[in-house]
C-alpha cells in the first residue's frame, strides 16, 4: 500500500487489517515503554496482529504451524 492507495491484488480487508496491525504495534510500544506494562502489552500485540495473520493465512490457504513460522520469519525480517 502506497500513500493510502490500494495495490493491485490487495483486498480492502487486507489493507484494513494491515493498518489495524500498525496501530496495534504503536499501542504496544506506548503501553510497554511509556507505561511499563509488559504483560498486557504483549497480549495486545498478539491479539491485534492475529487478525492480519488470519487474513493472510486465508488468502494463501495456509494455517497452523506453517502460518506461525511464516509470521515468525516475517517479524524478524521487519526488525532488521
Amino acid at each position: 500500500m502506497e500513500n493510502g492507495k490500494l495495490k493491485v491484488g490487495k483486498g480492502a480487508v487486507e489493507v484494513k487489517s494491515y493498518n489495524f496491525a500498525l496501530r496495534i504495534i504503536n499501542l504496544y510500544k506506548f503501553v510497554a515503554f511509556k507505561r511499563k506494562e509488559f504483560i498486557l502489552s504483549k497480549q495486545i500485540l498478539r491479539s491485534g496482529t492475529a487478525i492480519g495473520a488470519l487474513v493472510k493465512g486465508h488468502r494463501f490457504k495456509i494455517g497452523g504451524k506453517i502460518l506461525s513460522l511464516y509470521f515468525y520469519f516475517e517479524y524478524f525480517a521487519l526488525k532488521t
